[in-house]
């Protein structure tokens, strides 16, 4: 016997942060770090990936330790300490993030069972 199962979702990928204005300074903190989550999504082995909208198969996870990307993140901004030189100390500029993918996907799971009656 074959059995599916499915799931449909919405994807969303992050937005690229804005750049940051700041002139924070402290003895043992230079410019302080990164802060996020990284997004990933475990699946079964054996799913299988759609596109909802156009019905199109973007990929098959066949096995355990296959990682796909289905919505790119979007690109982050850069802050003032990129404008900064020799003659701009201070500089007052700054970059916004561009927007991430947004999907809706059908997940299929299809699982092949051996099913005895006694």
């Amino acid at each position: 016997m074959k059995f599916i199962d499915e799931a449909i979702i919405e994807v969303c990928a992050g937005k690229g942060g804005d750049g940051c204005l700041s002139f924070r300074r402290e003895k043992f903190v230079p410019r302080g770090g990164p802060d996020g989550g990284d997004g990933h999504i475990r699946v079964p082995a054996g799913t299988l990936v759609f596109d909802a909208d156009t019905k199109e198969r973007i990929t098959d996870l066949n096995r355990s330790d296959t990682a796909f990307v289905v919505a790119q993140g979007g690109r982050g901004g850069v802050g003032n300490m990129r404008f900064k030189s020799s003659t701009n100390r201070a500089p007052r500029r700054t970059v916004p993030g561009t927007p991430g993918d947004a999907r809706t996907l059908r997940l299929e799971l299809q699982v092949l069972a051996d099913v005895g009656l006694l």
